[in-house]
């Protein structure tokens, strides 16, 4: 799996307090920016429930 470490961005957005910024890096393009708030923890949320649960 390439970009893998991508996905560290759900749990820091998922447990950051609303109104806080998560900021990563995109290669070669530049930075992203995320705003938290409930909208976007919700959508966090509707993408790791769609993981294969692996016992």
């Amino acid at each position: 799996v390439e970009g893998e470490e991508d996905l560290l961005t759900l749990p820091a957005i998922l447990y950051s307090p609303i109104n806080s910024f998560v900021i990563y890096g995109i290669p070669d393009k530049g930075m992203a920016l995320i705003i938290v708030n409930e909208e976007i923890k919700k959508k966090v949320m509707d993408i790791i429930e769609k993981f294969e649960k692996i016992p």
